[in-house]
This record gives C-alpha cells, structure tokens and sequence, in this order.
C-alpha cells in the first residue's frame, strides 16, 4: 500500500484501521512510523499554510479491503491534486517482492522479530521504482509462490489467483 497526497492547510490527521501493520508517513522531510496494532488516530498541527506533500506506505503486507483504507482528513478545502507518477512498474512475487523480513540479520526469528523486520520500501521492487521515479503496483503475498507455495501449501499460487483477478484500470 502506497498512498500519496497534497494538501495546503495548518494540520492533518491520519486514521488507520486496526492490526493492519506498520506504515511510514512522510510529510515533507519528516518521516514518522505509525504502528497500527490498534485503531490508531494522529493528529499533526502547526504546519503551516502548505502546500505539503505526504505519503504513506505500509511496511509489510496489506490485504486492506477498500473499506479499511487509511483515511486521512485536512481542513475544509485544503485538499489539492498530488502529482501522479508519470510511469508505472507492476511485479508480481511472492515475499522476496514484499520485504518480508527484509532487516533481520540472521535466518531466525518469532513472529515479532519478523513483524518488526518487514520492511517493503527496502524490497526490490521498491527500489526499481524509486530508481525511475516510477509508481508501483506490487502484487504478492508471502508464502504464496510463483511455482509453488511455501511448505508446499495446497492453496492457489501466484498465476492461479492473478488469473481470476480483474485487468488493472487503464489509468494505472
């Protein structure tokens, strides 16, 4: 999940759904980390008038439906069109594609370690992106293969799924 905004007013504020993960927020050149082990709500003030530009990725898998999506709420008007990246890369993968466990340094760890380690702007796809200054669109999931799934999981792999999955929107 990789969401990007612009807006011109004093203060914003950012709802995240709960056990959804960890997300990085970047407004202007302040980065913060928000965990949203529980439904959580920050409050940003004294910004000043903008315009200023966020964005919001989050660190590991997200299978958010559109109903979870983080929401976020500026003054009254303060909304303003971000620019869209002018191309886009689409990969599709399994964990190595989402920076699972991406900063963990040995080859063991318990779930918290892991949840801690995950981190999907250090993942290559990612860093192609940012490279070309391209926008992406990311579709995998670990344990879920392209050949087959870990620890020969019985559940559909990568091409069945995507093969049930609609086209992307033309404007992506």
């Amino acid at each position: 999940l990789d969401l990007r905004g612009r807006f011109a007013g004093d203060r914003l504020a950012v709802t995240l759904p709960a056990g959804e993960g960890v997300f990085r927020l970047t407004l202007g050149a302040v980065t913060a980390t928000l965990d949203a082990t529980a439904q959580g709500r920050w409050q940003i003030d004294g910004l000043g008038p903008g315009p200023h530009d966020l964005r919001l990725v989050s660190l590991g898998e997200s299978g958010l439906a559109p109903e979870a999506l983080p929401r976020f709420a500026v003054p009254p008007g303060a909304a303003l069109a971000a620019p869209a990246p002018g191309r886009w890369i689409e990969v599709i993968g399994d964990s190595d594609s989402t920076g699972f466990g991406s900063r963990h340094e040995g080859r063991h760890c318990d779930p918290a370690e892991l949840r801690a380690a995950t981190d999907s702007t250090l993942a290559w796809p990612a860093r192609v992106a940012a490279a070309l200054g391209a926008g992406l669109r990311l579709r995998a999931q670990s344990g879920i293969g392209l050949v087959r799934n870990y620890a020969n999981d019985p559940a559909p792999t990568m091409p069945v799924r995507l093969a049930a999955d609609p086209a992307p929107p033309a404007d992506e």
